[in-house]
């Protein structure tokens, strides 16, 4: 680096782009290891020696501190692929490497910049037009089909998550916001469940509660009843001890005031039948706890706000917000209200939902939650797409083959040489990308590839088109960015930690 001022660096002529490739081969080479079914794990031991296995790519796309500008400027753009589509990290991040490697070979030859990236914008722009002719209309089958692709690529034994998460798509219409993840320890993996409902991972706290009702009514609130300090500095002075003992009771008959209000609105409903559940954003005090559980009702506290609101879509009824707001049009509705109990852990599962707009996935086992959120999550995100779009592709090395084909009989029809560059380096991006696929497989590479070109690929898979688009696109463009960088400027003062 050579320095132009006190505070600001920059690279000699030519050094940039090598030192670009540089990093980029050594991402390839942690990602490649991770990528298909048979992948490799990665152990990533953070500041505290914990412990975290993974060969999710978003995962370690996040929490791998990558401090070179190159490799964050990767890693970053892996990320919001996975907030986008949900899949494919690992596959934009070996192709994003692949692509700037293969392109400085050509810039090594002395090929000029320019005509790379001529090159590869004209080539990228017929491997997407041919992606959109290799589209299939989208059926049940399809779609399980990619659901289990992206499932095996993660973990060893997919088949019961992936009966949960279909059956979590034909509840609702997918709104990934909408289904609620929760963990309760103990038991194994493959006694996760789906529920058509919703489970909040407490219960009531009182023990005179009922633990099971039928036939129910919800009030959702986030009034208080408890007493709370002011939110401003304040003190209270008084001249004699009856004055305080005044104040405490007017205190405690303004919170009692409204626990009764529930209260009578819950007889009223047993009357009748029915049963009442609360749900409470905010706290309920001992005494608020007793009066409810005297009236039969089951009241949660500190319930989450997300969960409040789907309970609202769920089973109707509004939240309230004034003790006015307290009446029985402001009620929801579901068919059964249950708190299990499980390995010291309480949760209450709400059931027989009249609005199928949310549902939740209760995970057991002593596993890394986190990590099987993430991969919940990225599954929900890519099949919702899936089902907007309507349509899927067939994936894995399939693909990649037929891409080498289309791009090989286009590159006989060009003229140009100049304009041959993108399309060359994209054919051994994909030659390079299939032989990952069967390194990882521990196959013979020289004899499957030979295989694959006869015979082509056993196992049909079929992915996302969107992400299948995005990944490819974004791979090249983002090389792109990366070569038509010629110099590389540290600016400012680097910051010392004591």
């Amino acid at each position: 680096m050579q320095s132009t001022n006190s505070e600001a660096k920059c690279t000699a002529e030519g050094q940039a782009i090598t030192m670009n490739n540089l990093t980029c081969s050594q991402l390839n080479e942690v990602f490649s290891s991770m990528l298909g079914p048979k992948g490799s794990n990665k152990c990533l031991v953070n500041g505290g020696n914990m412990l975290n296995i993974t060969k999710d790519g978003v995962t370690v796309c996040k929490e791998v501190p990558f401090s070179q500008p190159t490799a964050s400027v990767i890693t970053n753009a892996g990320k919001n692929v996975y907030e986008q589509l949900g899949d494919g990290v690992t596959s934009f991040v070996i192709q994003t490497t692949d692509v700037f490697m293969e392109s400085f070979k050509m810039y090594q030859d002395g090929a000029p910049i320019t005509k790379i990236v001529e090159g590869l914008q004209l080539a990228i722009r017929d491997v997407i037009q041919y992606i959109k002719d290799l589209t299939v209309p989208l059926d049940d089958i399809l779609l399980r089909n990619i659901a289990l692709s992206i499932l095996k690529s993660k973990i060893k034994e997919p088949d019961h998550l992936l009966n949960i998460i279909m059956s979590s798509i034909k509840a609702v219409e997918i709104d990934k916001k909408m289904v609620e993840i929760v963990k309760m320890d103990g038991g194994d993996l493959n006694e996760s469940k789906f529920i058509d409902g919703l489970v909040l991972d407490h219960s009531g706290r009182h023990l005179d509660m009922p633990k099971s009702l039928e036939n129910v009514c919800i009030l959702t609130t986030n009034i208080s009843m408890e007493y709370e300090q002011p939110e401003i500095s304040s003190a209270f002075t008084f001249s004699s001890i009856k004055e305080r003992i005044e104040m405490a009771i007017t205190e405690n008959d303004y919170i009692a005031k409204r626990a009764n209000k529930i209260a009578e609105i819950a007889k009223e409903l047993k009357e009748e039948g029915k049963s009442l559940l609360v749900v409470s954003e905010r706290g309920i005090d001992t005494n608020s706890l007793s009066i409810l559980a005297d009236a039969g009702v089951l009241a949660l506290r500190r319930a989450k706000r997300s969960n409040m609101d789907r309970i609202t879509k769920m089973c109707g009824g509004s939240i309230v917000t004034t003790y006015e707001g307290i009446n029985r049009e402001m009620l929801g509705y579901c068919n059964k209200v249950s708190v299990i109990e499980m390995d010291e852990e309480k949760c209450t599962f709400i059931e027989g939902v009249p609005f199928k707009t949310s549902c939740t996935i209760l995970i057991r086992g002593s596993i890394d939650f986190k990590r099987i959120q993430v991969l919940m999550k990225g599954i929900i995100t890519s099949l919702r797409q899936v089902i907007k779009d309507k349509i899927c592709i067939r994936g894995g090395k399939t693909l990649y083959l037929n891409l080498i084909t289309k791009l090989q009989s286009k590159l006989e029809t060009i003229e140009d040489p100049s304009k041959i560059l993108g399309y060359k380096i994209l054919i051994s991006v994909y030659e390079n990308f299939i032989k990952t696929f069967l390194r990882n497989e521990g196959a013979v590479i020289y004899k499957e590839m030979a295989k694959l070109k006869v015979n082509g690929e056993d196992e049909r898979i079929f992915e996302n088109v969107r992400v299948v688009e995005n990944v490819l696109s974004n791979s090249v463009y983002n090389a792109i960015s990366l070569l038509m960088c010629d110099e590389m400027v540290v600016t400012g003062k680097q910051l010392k930690i004591d």
